[in-house]
């Protein structure tokens, strides 16, 4: 019996500037078309809500895509259980349409406009395991990326270069002292703010208020869901794991809405443990030294998954959730508008998301932290 190491290394960046300009349509437009991948299985429903529950006091980010594809993966080189166990947490019926959409997710991901984004997740098995040429043609075909041969003393792979993401659509006015309230007592931050055009609800369902900050080309935006109760994100989380379909739900209520926003700054890095994860949406044989069913990976050899773990970075500034040193003066049209005011001082939940694509999802529960 051999084994097999996952790595998932979410990995985006920014690669244009735009010029910088209010927003004035009624919703966020968006100039590319992202397909949008049938992904209704459980790891869609309660992955992030899952990694935020391991330790609903600490920060967290996470990929749910990133973990999606390596489980893609798998399941190229997967029969008879294994093989239903990985469709059904993906949420696709056959491994036809599994391959369908997810190369046409992967290359409609790699064209948004306004950010570069690349999704690494990577299989390794040691040196002289013989990979069987099916499974690499096919993996290469969809994900652009075989197996890779390791000795296992492979070293711990650095988080510097992942996830460096795009800038707002509109950068932020104004940098200021605010305080935050966290699990652990209320203090001192910095706090970022702007007058602007967001999409907003008030979520009578959710308790709580739903925001969405768009990122330059508008195909990608930030979301943030701030519960009404300075101190009730653990309930909101437990809520949605009852029943997840409620967020999207509440999400497709937003109307564009002037609004005074002001939030904290923020840097948080995780390392998530999806051998757990996985285990709590419902795959399990993957692990199993008996009936792993990834027998078509290998030529004549049986593997299992003996470690997986995604690493993801977020850094949220006035430029947007990439460190940068310009500076940006934004000038906004003054009316008798009556204005919203949302001041994110507490524990919130948040998605990075390219159309229907939660690429990101986290919590932040102090951004001293």
């Amino acid at each position: 019996m051999k084994i097999l190491y996952v790595l998932c290394i979410p990995v985006m960046a920014s690669a244009i500037m735009y010029p910088q300009r209010i927003l004035k349509t009624a919703q966020y437009e968006s100039h590319n078309k992202v397909t949008s991948l049938e992904m209704k299985g459980n790891l869609k429903k309660y992955f992030a809500l899952e990694a935020a529950l391991m330790d609903p006091n600490a920060n967290m980010v996470c990929s749910p895509i990133s973990a999606l594809f390596p489980l893609g993966k798998l399941a190229l080189g997967a029969e008879k259980e294994t093989a239903k166990e990985l469709l059904n947490a993906i949420g696709v019926t056959s491994k036809i349409k599994l391959q369908r959409n997810l190369r046409k997710l992967i290359k409609s991901l790699r064209n948004v406009s306004g950010v570069r984004l690349d999704i690494a997740s990577s299989l390794y098995v040691s040196k002289n395991t013989r990979i069987s040429s099916n499974f690499l043609s096919d993996s290469e075909y969809i994900f652009k990326s075989g197996v890779q041969k390791v000795s296992f003393d492979y070293p711990e792979q650095t988080a510097d270069e992942i996830n460096k993401w795009g800038k707002w659509e509109n950068p932020f006015e104004t940098t200021m002292d605010g305080v935050f309230f966290s699990p652990s007592g209320h203090r001192k931050v910095k706090m970022i703010k702007q007058y602007n055009m967001y999409n907003y609800v008030k979520s009578n369902v959710l308790k709580s208020q739903i925001i969405e900050l768009p990122y330059e080309g508008r195909n990608a935006s930030f979301v943030i869901i701030l519960p009404g109760d300075k101190q009730g994100l653990p309930l909101l989380l437990k809520e949605l794991k009852l029943a997840p379909e409620l967020l999207d739900t509440e999400m497709s209520k937003m109307k564009a809405t002037n609004a005074i926003l002001v939030m904290p700054k923020f840097k948080m890095q995780s390392e998530i443990d999806l051998k757990t994860l996985y285990t709590k949406i419902g795959v399990t044989s993957i692990f199993d030294s008996e009936n792993s069913g990834l027998t078509k990976i290998a030529k004549g050899e049986k593997l299992i998954v003996s470690k997986a773990i995604q690493k993801a970075v977020i850094d949220l500034n006035e430029m947007g959730t990439e460190a940068s040193a310009a500076s940006a003066l934004v000038i906004t049209k003054l009316s008798l508008v009556e204005r919203l005011h949302v001041e994110v001082n507490c524990p919130f939940l948040f998605l990075v998301k390219v159309n229907k694509n939660a690429l990101f999802a986290g919590v932040l529960n102090d951004p001293e932290q």
